[in-house]
């Protein structure tokens, strides 16, 4: 084979692969919403006690109407799922506070964003 008849070859396979291509489909503008709710509680003035049902509060004024990911609620510090799967726009999520050392925490609060709540105490 000579160098032309290569050369026209892949040009030709070029071609070919960009002439089928798929395009690339892009997501609508309220699939890529970004929510960044406030968390209302706890508060740096909370405290919990270990083994009591607790929740986590947040504002959903302004929640888009698709929230794409999962939501979770994490106790930082010990990086312990505290709940998830659950609808995000719904603004709380009850839990039983795990059994981990007295001390100061905060919770992260997870879905297509956001937040981190103050530092709070959990006590025995």
């Amino acid at each position: 084979m000579n160098f032309k008849s290569t050369l026209a070859s892949i040009l030709l396979s070029v071609v070919h692969i960009t002439v089928n291509a798929s395009p690339i489909e892009h997501a609508s503008r309220s699939a890529l919403d970004v929510f960044n709710p406030t968390i209302l509680t706890p508060t740096a003035s909370t405290v919990w006690t270990i083994g009591d049902i607790q929740s986590v509060t947040w504002d959903t004024s302004n929640a888009p109407e698709n929230i794409s990911n999962g939501a979770l609620v994490l106790l930082s510090n010990v990086e312990l799922v505290l709940a998830q799967g659950f609808d995000f726009r719904s603004g709380s999520v009850n839990f039983t506070v795990p059994n981990v050392a007295p001390g100061t925490y905060h919770i992260t609060l997870f879905g297509d964003s956001g937040d981190i709540s103050p530092d709070f105490q959990i006590v025995v």
